[in-house]
């Protein structure tokens, strides 16, 4: 996490703003979050949020199950938000074309410097740190949800959260000796649970799949606290590891009892909970920081899996290596 980084939150978001106005007063109807493996997980709590906040629908979609499914709410007055580090994954460039040949309109948010998503997108913006892309993305739909007056609070919200740089950046910190001790127990373990719920779920899933699986080449159980004691609970063993992500919105009592449920069961539990974190926002405003300090506590775990198990987070065997 990098505050210079995060300072470019307001710039950024102007030009948002100014996509979600020109779309909203051309008769804006849906909003699809679209993606796939991690960028796929991007979206899931700002749908969460959405079926909360706004009449308006939002869809969070996997491309490659999006072009499958002939979905009736896609088309024209939908707009679809795409994110991507690389900017040429090609599952996404797909989706791409896809959406837009059903009269769609993209909004696309690259860090790399230059992608092949440009000519596809109806809104392109490059070099988007990855600190503000999720927050970029939310802020879109919370811009909607407020032209509608649905989210009166937007302005205030978007203020207090452009001054929350440094407060976020110090969510990692206050979870390094943690994640250090944790990884230094558990990174040659059969297997892990993952497990988050809510505005949580969508950190979780990521976590588990691209830095545990895809970086790390470890065997994990990513599951959503709410379905944790249908199967998952016959798994757990004496010190079984488990990463739960604990956040301030509905699904926090979810994870509060797996918690609870675990307990006495194993004493390797690492537990990234929101509310340790001090924020200069109003308490109403937390919840919706959930996804973005998950995110970032989290990141916590990444370089001590990496040191202890000796195994770079850059190395994979198949992803990128090979056609599929």
């Amino acid at each position: 996490m990098s505050v210079e980084n995060f300072a470019k939150f307001p710039e950024y978001l102007k030009k948002i703003e100014e996509v979600v106005d020109k779309e909203y007063e051309n008769g804006l109807k849906n909003i699809f979050y679209v993606g796939t493996g991690g960028t796929y997980s991007t979206g899931m709590p700002f749908k969460y949020f959405a079926d909360q906040l706004s009449d308006m629908p939002v869809f969070n979609e996997n491309a490659m199950e999006l072009m499958q499914m002939n979905h009736k709410q896609l088309g024209k007055g939908s707009l679809c938000i795409w994110t991507s580090n690389t900017g040429n994954t090609k599952d996404v460039l797909r989706g791409m074309e896809y959406t837009r040949s059903k009269g769609a309109h993209n909004l696309a948010l690259v860090a790399a410097k230059e992608s092949p998503m440009e000519p596809l997108a109806d809104y392109f913006f490059v070099e988007v740190p990855h600190e503000i892309t999720s927050a970029l993305v939310f802020f879109a739909e919370l811009r909607a949800f407020n032209r509608r007056g649905e989210f009166p609070q937007y302005e205030r919200f978007a203020d207090q959260f452009a001054k929350s740089g440094e407060a976020i950046e110090n969510a990692e910190k206050v979870y390094n000796s943690r994640s250090i001790y944790y990884a230094a127990r558990n990174s040659f373990a059969p297997f892990h649970f993952v497990v988050g719920a809510g505005a949580t779920y969508g950190c979780a899933y990521c976590w588990g799949m691209c830095i545990m699986e895809e970086m790390q080449w470890m065997h994990t159980k990513i599951i959503n606290a709410a379905e944790f004691f249908h199967g998952a609970i016959e798994l757990v063993e004496k010190d079984t590891p488990c990463i739960l992500f604990k956040g301030e919105d509905g699904g926090r009592e979810l994870v509060e009892r797996v918690e609870r449920f675990l307990a006495p069961l194993t004493k390797e539990v690492l537990v990234f909970d929101t509310k340790e974190i001090e924020l200069p926002v109003d308490d109403e405003f937390r919840p919706y920081m959930t996804p973005i300090l998950s995110d970032v506590m989290s990141f916590s775990l990444a370089k001590p899996f990496e040191v202890e198990r000796n195994h770079d987070l850059n190395v994979r065997r198949y992803y990128r290596q090979m056609e599929y």
